[in-house]
């Protein structure tokens, strides 16, 4: 099947690829020349395992192609995925500006039936504005079916979600037709174990913002009870385990740090609040879920202070830049936020990550980037962890320490066994452990 992709960032450019990997043909869009030069070049703007093999193999394969043009990607394709960013609005409202334009070209250029897929996280009733908006600009009135297909793809297993679902939520307009395109270009995922759970346009929305939402409060309560476990004496990972084993709450998101970040989860709980007061209901546990995040993200800070009484003056190394492992997305990371505090209160700050460095010069000036994690700790007063990447892990603590002046080390992931540190001679906090 031919598909065009129209935005090609992040959610469109997994999508595209993947859907290039299971046979379909792709053809990428973007008004940005950079995105798709980049990734003609096999290159793409931001880190994901295994995106650069697959990216590969798809185009030697020649099942990738770039369009000059929006209407030149739309009139030769069977369906058009929608992939192109949204922001928040000051008020939390969602500004829709790319989607309509996006939308008008696709009412322009329809020169056939196609159907069209939003790939977007969107709020319900979002669906309605990319239908009206394609009717008046399709004065030949050719018929097009409408889908919502949320993607939940996670940053750092954005090619599992997309491989290896819990499931696809796919919301149609009601047409047989879009049923059976979608049908068509999921059979290669879609299986006993795969299933695909049919619904309409605005309740494959909803899903997609509920889930969200529930797990960043997951994550938000974890770290709120964290805060308790370190009052009384109770290590947090060993009630995060308990609480996993338990089949009615499941394992994920349980796991206590400096708070969430990202793309998603901030938009998403953000837009849901305004979406719910502008219908007059209640948001008082999902603005918690904020108000807990923000606290969550600074908690460090006193812990650092106790380690090292005053902060101006003294050298910490933050190892981590990304708001989570296996990513390079900076978006709205602790680690930055951390970094900035401690930069107004006067620290100097070395960092290193191993994958977000290009991404934070861009944005977080007057620290030291060090070329690996030895060089970063080097000289140092205290080790913050703010971002729990693999590599941080298996450290050799016996050089760290002859390394850094200090042997402090404040963990925001709880990558680390407290005891075993404090027995080589560190002073160590974590989050919510003894």
């Amino acid at each position: 099947m031919k598909i065009a992709i129209i935005g090609a960032g992040f959610i469109g450019t997994i999508t595209g690829f993947c859907l290039a990997d299971i046979g379909h043909d792709v053809v990428f869009f973007d008004k940005s020349e950079e995105k798709l030069n980049s990734i003609k070049n096999g290159d793409p703007l931001f880190y994901e395992p295994g995106l650069k093999e697959m990216m590969h193999r798809t185009m030697k394969e020649g099942k990738v192609m770039f369009a000059k043009s929006a209407s030149e990607a739309i009139q030769n394709s069977d369906v058009v995925f929608i992939c192109v960013a949204t922001k928040l609005n000051p008020d939390n409202s969602l500004d829709f500006t790319h989607l309509i334009d996006v939308s008008a070209d696709i009412g322009k250029n329809l020169n056939k039936p196609k159907v069209v897929v939003s790939k977007l996280i969107l709020p319900p009733g979002a669906s309605e504005i990319i239908i009206n908006t394609i009717k008046e600009n399709n004065k030949d009135n050719v018929e097009f079916y409408m889908v919502s297909n949320p993607g939940f793809l996670t940053g750092g297993k954005a090619i599992e979600n997309f491989k290896n679902p819990d499931r696809i939520v796919i919301g149609t307009d009601g047409s047989q037709q879009a049923k059976e395109v979608m049908e068509n270009i999921y059979k290669g995922i879609a299986d006993q174990n795969h299933q695909i759970f049919w619904t309409d346009l605005k309740t494959a929305n909803m899903i997609e913002y509920s889930v969200n939402t529930i797990l960043a409060m997951k994550v938000s309560m974890i770290n709120q009870l964290s805060e308790y476990c370190e009052k009384i004496g109770v290590d947090i990972t060993e009630v995060s385990k308990g609480i996993s084993m338990d089949s009615r709450i499941g394992p994920g998101y349980l796991s206590a740090g400096v708070g969430y970040g990202g793309f998603s989860f901030p938009k998403i709980v953000r837009s849901l609040s305004k979406i719910m007061k502008d219908s007059k209901c209640h948001t008082e546990l999902i603005d918690s879920i904020e108000i807990v995040n923000n606290r969550q993200k600074l908690n460090v800070i006193p812990k650092v202070m106790r380690l090292l009484g005053i902060i101006s003056g003294k050298t910490i190394a933050v190892l981590g830049l990304s708001f989570k492992p296996n990513t390079s997305n900076i978006k709205e990371s602790p680690a930055i936020q951390i970094i900035q505090e401690l930069q107004r209160l006067g620290a100097y700050v070395k960092v290193y990550d191993p994958e977000a460095m290009s991404e934070a010069k861009k944005v977080l000036k007057g620290v030291i980037y060090a070329e690996n994690t030895m060089k970063c700790v080097e000289n140092s007063d205290l080790m913050l962890i703010a971002t729990g990447w693999d590599v941080f892990k298996n450290l050799d603590f016996n050089k760290v320490k002859e390394v850094m002046r200090k042997p402090n080390i404040v963990d925001g992931w709880n990558l680390y066994n407290p005891k075993e540190l404090k027995e080589l001679g560190f002073n160590y906090y974590g989050v919510g452990r003894k």
